[in-house]
């Protein structure tokens, strides 16, 4: 039969047990704790701030600050002030392919091009008008499309693929480089 103090007790195992699963399911996988801390988070257990950590921002996951990215309006705004075109990819957070096309971007022979291009990065889930403006052969993520005036789609496609033609390989250095070699050298 459970009294008071046994109940208190009983409480207070239930929440310690949870506790401890917690902590155990963070060591088990140390991405999910490193993704944890990459977020500006408190986490609120049972009523209690345990932790504030400061933001990831997605930015830094795409190479920067080596790639100089903006948003879609301030990278439209930077295109139009200097008259370099803007290399604009988009893409999703839960799209895997995603994630691998971002490591291109911390390679040095990309890098290179920061000076040379208007980087823009637009996640198609928080800025889906942007997402329906370019929707010019499918709605596929990652897309890599060359913009050479504010908002205009320059001509040609960007990747090799024959239907999705602003789709650059992921795995491929070479096609990405490619690509920013002939923008920068004026054949797009």
């Amino acid at each position: 039969m459970l009294n008071d103090d046994n109940l208190s007790l009983y409480a207070y195992a239930l929440i310690l047990s949870g506790v401890m699963l917690g902590a155990s399911f963070f060591a088990a996988d140390p991405k999910i704790e490193v993704a944890a801390i990459e977020r500006e988070q408190i986490i609120d257990y049972a009523g209690i701030e345990t932790a504030s950590i400061p933001q990831a921002s997605e930015e830094r996951e795409w190479g920067a600050p080596d790639i100089p990215w903006k948003s879609y309006d301030l990278g439209m705004e930077e295109v139009s002030r200097t008259g370099k075109p803007a290399l604009m990819v988009l893409h999703a957070d839960w799209c895997r392919v995603c994630k691998s096309y971002q490591t291109l971007f911390k390679q040095p022979s990309v890098t290179r091009f920061n000076d040379d291009f208007v980087f823009v990065l637009v996640d198609v889930d928080q800025e889906p008008h942007i997402q329906r403006r370019y929707n010019v052969d499918g709605d596929y993520v990652p897309r890599t499309m060359v913009l050479n005036a504010p908002g205009e789609l320059a001509t040609g496609q960007t990747g090799a693929h024959p239907r999705q033609r602003f789709f650059v390989d992921p795995y491929d250095e070479r096609e990405l480089t490619d690509l920013l070699d002939d923008v920068a050298a004026g054949a797009n």
